[in-house]
């Protein structure tokens, strides 16, 4: 009997998330400066219309959130974040200011980065959103056109301007560094706070940001391998996604691979062994990857551009987990999982398309994927950015706490690398080198070493090798027996 009491029990939480939790029923989808269009779910049925064309409100790349009833509250381009009236909030323009929202907000199709923005609802108070969205400082060479190094939030208080909203607090600085990808979330294993990830470029880690109803806050970093690094997805364009039990983590591209990480939705920390799907797979550098999970968190859905892939995570060889479902000749670039439960994938060239696995829990062919299955009204760039808002709570008596790991807590050396992007000279200083035992190493970004040097006192100059070609590049610092520091070095011409 108390089986079944629990059964029950997890029936009935599952059954109240999904019915309570509509912050995901409504998407916004554009190209360029194009008229939007609103695609809301009613039960299982998609419904489609035309929004006002605003000619001060484009994107390619929108972040969309509703209320818990699933009325329309907020979407973002990345330049201002706009009220379900269609018009930007009245403080709620020049989010991420700088000169590239100068560059590229006023006459350009939004913010140029993907994934850049994500609005949540506050834990217990439907009278707040938060904004989280990460800002260019600008164009740092070819290879990298606008790498994203700030981690900013907006607040919004839903109960001004009439019952609209108005952003009561703008670009609060969170953190710097250089971030891959985009804005993820996770609700907390207490159902109610959200840990917001966002990984890292130059290494396989991730910042971790908690939003509870006491406000936002900076938690630290994870780093889980020190010696892998990113190429930025501008490039080579990736996805991330959460599976929709929170449990797992997928993300990468067509240059580092594909990582799945298990998540400790209680704690906020990723574990340490993780599976690789090897970039060998994919046959090309080239490749736009989308990725997403089935409902049942049993299969990830690989869109490799010209090909989609089923890899069941039940499967214990990564190999044979990988099952072939078909050919797609419009190439996939993203996947995200829709309210009635299929997951809709966009297309490079086929614009004015969607394509749709109808049943995303069977095994193999059985997921009925049709290519080219909507034709919509509108071109368009890209699917929303949002988490999985209908995730249930996994442990209740979780109690909200800041956990740490011992890598981000080692004492790290503190070291100056100017300039950045280099030409080819490059200085290193640190009033901590007080030795000749140290070695500074480079490493491409296949993980090649192909330069070092002893560093001889607190200030060292280096001439790199003429014949290493412009682009990103990785180095640490070692005493002969462990890691002192590490970070990434763009070469220009």
């Amino acid at each position: 009997m108390k089986k079944i009491h629990i059964i029950l029990y997890f029936t009935f939480i599952v059954f109240c998330a999904k019915a309570q939790n509509l912050h995901d029923k409504n998407w916004i989808v554009q190209s360029g400066g194009g008229t939007p269009l609103l695609m809301t779910w009613e039960k299982d049925t998609m419904i489609a219309k035309f929004m006002p064309k605003n000619p001060v409100i484009f994107s390619s790349y929108f972040a969309v959130c509703s209320n818990k009833q699933g009325e329309l509250r907020y979407y973002s381009n990345g330049c201002s974040i706009i009220g379900r009236d269609n018009k930007i909030l009245p403080h709620g323009d020049t989010i991420n200011s700088g000169i590239v929202w100068e560059s590229h907000c006023t006459q350009r199709p939004g913010y140029p980065a993907k994934e850049n923005v994500l609005i949540l609802p506050m834990p217990d108070d439907t009278s707040r959103y938060f904004a989280f969205h990460t800002r260019s400082l600008g164009q740092d060479s070819v290879l990298i056109p606008y790498p994203q190094t700030e981690l900013l939030y907006s607040e919004i208080n839903n109960n001004l301007n009439n019952g609209i909203g108005d952003v009561v607090k703008k670009n609060i600085h969170l953190k710097s560094d250089t971030f891959y990808l985009g804005v993820h979330a996770c609700r907390h294993a207490n159902g109610k706070d959200w840990w917001i990830i966002l990984p890292k470029l130059e290494h396989l880690g991730f910042h971790r940001i908690l939003l509870t109803s006491k406000g936002v806050q900076y938690v630290g970093e994870q780093i889980i391998n020190k010696n892998i690094g990113f190429i930025d997805q501008q490039l080579k364009s990736g996805q991330g996604n959460f599976s929709h039990d929170g449990r797992k983590f997928a993300f990468g591209n067509s240059i580092s691979g594909i990582f799945i990480l298990n998540f400790d939705r209680c704690s906020g920390l990723f574990a340490t062994k993780y599976d690789y799907i090897s970039k060998g797979f994919f046959f090309s550098d080239n490749l736009n990857i989308g990725l997403e999970f089935s409902p049942n968190n049993r299969f990830l859905y690989l869109a490799l551009e010209d090909y989609l892939w089923q890899c069941d995570l039940k499967n214990p060889d990564i190999v044979q987990r990988l099952k072939y479902i078909s050919n797609i000749a419009g190439r996939s670039s993203e996947c995200q999982l829709a309210p009635d439960n299929k997951i809709y994938m966009n297309s490079t060239y086929e614009l004015s398309y969607l394509s749709i696995i109808h049943n995303p829990d069977s095994l193999g062919k059985a997921c009925n994927f049709k290519e080219r299955d909507l034709k919509l009204k509108v071109s368009y760039r890209s699917l929303p950015n949002m988490p999985s808002y209908r995730l249930a709570a996994s442990d209740p008596n979780c109690e909200t706490s800041i956990a740490t790991n011992d890598a981000a807590e080692e004492d790290f050396l503190e070291i100056n690398i100017f300039p950045n992007p280099s030409s080819g000279n490059i200085t290193i200083v640190s009033t901590e080198l007080a030795s000749t035992n140290y070695t500074w190493q480079l490493f491409d970004t296949q993980g090649k070493e192909v330069f070092s040097s002893i560093l001889q006192n607190e200030k060292t100059s280096l001439d790199l090798p003429a014949f290493l070609p412009q682009g990103i590049y990785f180095w640490r610092i070692n005493d002969g027996v462990k890691l002192l520091q590490a970070g990434k070095l763009v070469i220009v011409e």
